[in-house]
């Protein structure tokens, strides 16, 4: 038995293919500890945060449930409202910092190798959380968790904060389409569950340094000319299943027969897929003990498997001696019967038989004038009135092959399931290693995919802080225009002369749509993607900051023009010289003329910055 619960949910029919379902400890303190633990793909990480961002990670990561102590109830209100997610709280002594060591170390994670080292105690309470609550939803199980990297957003990522992901429809657009009109939606062409994974942590997470991005550029660029040598790569990307959570729910207990051929397909086709990508000089690599885990399913394990044991065969013919000889009685015990009575009556010379009920199981029946005449070895079993029973050691093994023959095939199929599930859970380390990789070359395959399609460029790389597109266009708006319109494009070019852009114009000109738009080719840039341009020279920036929309927030007290104040003044705290920063109509939420007052005061301060992308729009009654 286990506990159910949003955060430890492990079956397929209650998770969604492109999603993680991740599990939220948070220990407050001066700097928040948290902890991720996603248990249907086994992705564990932890991290310190500043209380006032500890929401970006809401948006950025699909959060199923949080744990936190009973004291912290207060803290959690302030960040999110109590009906937004399930919340469990837990006892004080759970979260203790010297229990999470403890049980790091008990797992055999080594803390300076894990990043671990100069983690604040925060951290350590948020993994004892993750633990205690694990050991409670799985009694009696080892769930393998993957060692708890501390991840820090640093330099070599481009930060973007909840604003920018929701004003920018990076993930789902939330006013219309869901996740089909957002960017994710666009790029997202992914054949597996792990490719759309990837795909949505590298939007979610661009890199910021160079060496990276032209990495990735150059994945995406060979996939993008080798259009025949990357269609047989998606067909064989078609056979592979989602094993990182085969695996976690065969660690869970909850093995399905089925799921073996599943593994082996998979790594099958991951094999053909490093056979193809060589080719073309691409690393992709498969563990020899992974391929050697394959051969030894498709050796002992049938080609059609139930989904179900006991609903069909599992082990081929051959593997083993017993099992054979289960097979063959349960298949030819009859026969066999029949050889036994002639072969008693050929060496008796009696006119017996041999038969059988459910009371008595199978004898040897003799009359009774006859009866005295019966071999010495012949042990009497029953008498009636006009005949004897007896049986003997022959007949009494052959009896217990042939009644048992079911038996011992099941209790043959259970531990050939128990060897290799144990076999798998070792190995779950590498198996998640080989779906990382699958991800990624599934995730870069899309966008090489959908930059053909679109007609999409690659972008270069500008050394001297210039932003330079022509033609760009608006991916999601371009992609869900009616096929009688067409997009017009437009240019943007920054640079260190002039690096800042206020535009003005009549309602519905497509300048909230212009900004979004340069904002979207940055991040696609920072991918290593392909833009929607007919040339594109982009410079690398740390952060992307948006202010659009308006919007109150009643629940907290936040008026529109509260919340829109907050907002800005995180951008003006928090950018830097290599930042982008987008505005669309700053002061709305006041009168025109103190809207008008504030939008001059930001834009003096954005003045000592660079490239920042500002939108002024003011109606006048």
């Amino acid at each position: 038995k286990r506990v159910l619960s949003p955060g430890t949910l492990v079956e397929d029919n209650f998770l969604r293919t492109y999603d993680h379902q991740f599990l939220l400890a948070i220990s407050f303190d001066t700097t928040c500890g948290i902890a991720l633990a996603d248990i249907s793909t086994g992705s564990f990480f932890c991290t310190a945060e500043d209380p006032q961002n500890i929401r970006d990670y809401f948006i950025k990561y699909k959060i199923g449930e949080i744990i936190t102590v009973v004291t912290s109830k207060a803290n959690l209100e302030n960040i999110i409202s109590q009906d937004q997610y399930p919340v469990t709280h837990l006892e004080e002594w759970k979260s203790s910092p010297v229990e999470g060591k403890r049980r790091l170390e008990y797992a055999g994670c080594n803390l300076k190798g894990l990043g671990l080292d100069e983690a604040p105690q925060a951290v350590f309470s948020a993994i004892s959380l993750i633990y205690h609550y694990i050991e409670k939803a799985f009694p009696g199980k080892s769930m393998a968790l993957a060692k708890p990297v501390y991840f820090r957003e640093n330099k070599e990522y481009l930060i973007l904060d909840e604003q920018t992901i929701k004003n920018l429809d990076l993930i789902e657009n939330a006013k219309e389409g869901g996740r089909e009109r957002s960017l994710l939606g666009v790029l997202d062409r992914c054949k597996t569950s792990s490719g759309k994974r990837s795909l949505r942590q590298m939007l979610l997470y661009p890199y910021a340094v160079k060496e990276k991005i032209l990495a990735a550029q150059s994945i995406i660029s060979s996939l993008y000319e080798q259009d025949k040598l990357s269609q047989e790569i998606l067909k064989h990307l078609s056979g592979i299943a989602d094993c990182s959570r085969i695996i976690a729910r065969i660690t869970s207990g909850r093995i399905q027969p089925r799921d073996l051929n599943t593994i082996r397909f998979s790594i099958e086709n991951s094999v053909s897929i490093a056979e193809l990508l060589r080719s073309i000089a691409i690393p992709f690599h498969v563990p020899e003990i992974l391929k050697t885990t394959k051969e030894h399913i498709a050796k002992r394990f049938l080609d059609e498997l139930p989904a179900i044991a006991g609903n069909g065969p599992l082990l081929r013919d051959g593997i083993r001696e017993d099992l054979d000889r289960a097979r063959l009685a349960r298949d030819h015990g009859s026969k066999w019967i029949l050889e036994f009575e002639e072969n008693e009556k050929k060496e008796t010379g009696l006119n017996l038989k041999v038969r059988y009920n459910k009371i008595v199981g199978y004898f040897i029946e003799i009359t009774r004038k006859d009866a005295a005449s019966a071999p010495a070895h012949y042990l009497r079993k029953q008498t009636l009135v006009g005949n004897e029973r007896f049986t003997c050691e022959r007949l009494m093994e052959l009896e217990r092959t042939i009644l048992q023959a079911d038996q011992i095939i099941q209790e043959i199929e259970k531990e050939e399931l128990e060897k290799i599930s144990l076999d798998l859970i070792e190995k779950t380390n590498l198996m998640r290693e080989l779906m990382d990789e699958v991800g990624k070359i599934d995730a870069y395959l899309s966008m090489a995919q959908v930059a053909r399609f679109h007609g999409w460029v690659k972008p270069h790389i500008s050394m001297k802080g210039e932003t330079l597109i022509k033609n760009g266009r608006h991916p999601v708006v371009e992609k869900h225009l009616p096929s009688s319109e067409k997009f017009v494009p437009n240019d943007l070019h920054l640079n260190e002369d002039r690096f800042l852009a206020i535009l003005t114009g009549p309602n519905m000109a497509g300048k909230s749509t212009y900004i979004r738009q340069a904002a979207m080719i940055q991040i696609l840039f920072q991918m290593g993607c392909y833009v929607p341009a007919s040339e594109a020279y982009l410079s690398i920036k740390d952060r992307i900051f948006t202010r659009i929309g308006a919007g109150d927030n009643l629940t907290r007290g936040e008026s529109t023009f509260y919340v829109e104040m907050i907002e800005a003044a995180r951008i003006l705290n928090q950018c830097t010289d290599l930042s982008l920063v987008i505005m669309d109509e700053v002061g709305r939420g006041t009168s025109t003329y103190d809207g008008l007052s504030i939008a001059w005061a930001i834009l003096n301060f954005l003045l000592k910055r660079h490239h920042k992308l500002y939108l002024r729009h003011i109606i006048m009654n």
